[in-house]
């Protein structure tokens, strides 16, 4: 009988074989000139980004950088700080009577938008040197001018100044860092205590 001869199967080319036979070097090479590994770590959304654990915690939140909503958190108690002021000056001076509905629309409804847009405008640049010497300076004379229109018997013109310009020292010293804002307070106090001091302390001192 013949025999019958087994054909040996010729080896199967492999579907997953690389069409180019590139060394490890030369892939790297490719993807250096390309620049998209560099694109891939610049942008923390893409996809299979590598983040860092510290990079949402370093980035700022989207209210640390909203000025619209701190001006409005610091607008309605500041205007309802006016408000109560000016009614206490009408009380100590007995002028109850002016202080009905139409004065306080009057005086209260153009104060707050003014004093949104102030500090809107003047609280985006508290974190630089100029403005802290401006806010310092600014505390210091309004917190002196407060200090001198309610000093001795005024007249009830003169002490309804004294609303606006408590509203703008309270806004100064909380805009400022803890440094300026004790120093601007000290002198406002040296300016307060200035007669007490000349009259009572460092003159009758020599006197007696």
């Amino acid at each position: 009988m013949p025999k019958k001869t087994t054909k040996t199967p010729s080896p199967a080319v492999s579907d997953h074989a690389p069409l180019l036979d590139i060394s490890e070097d030369e892939q790297w090479r490719i993807v250096n000139e390309t620049g998209l590994l560099h694109k891939l770590r610049s942008d923390p959304n893409a996809p299979g980004a590598v983040k860092s654990p510290t990079s949402s915690a370093s980035s700022p939140t989207p209210f640390a950088e909203d000025y619209v909503f701190q001006s409005i958190l610091l607008t309605i108690p500041l205007t309802t700080l006016h408000g109560f002021l000016d009614y206490v000056v009408h009380l100590q001076y007995g002028f109850l009577n002016l202080f009905d509905t139409s004065h306080v629309l009057r005086r209260q409804v153009p104060l707050a938008p003014a004093l949104f847009l102030f500090m809107w405008l003047t609280s985006r640049f508290r974190t630089r040197l100029l403005a802290q010497v401006a806010f310092c300076v600014a505390s210091i004379v309004c917190g002196c001018g407060l200090i001198r229109c309610s000093e001795g018997e005024p007249a009830f013109g003169e002490m309804a100044k004294a609303p606006g310009l408590a509203v703008l020292w309270v806004y100064f010293v909380v805009m400022m860092r803890l440094g300026p804002a004790v120093a601007s307070l000290a002198l406002c106090f040296a300016y307060y205590a200035r007669n007490w001091a000349w009259t009572g302390g460092i003159r009758g001192g020599f006197e007696l």
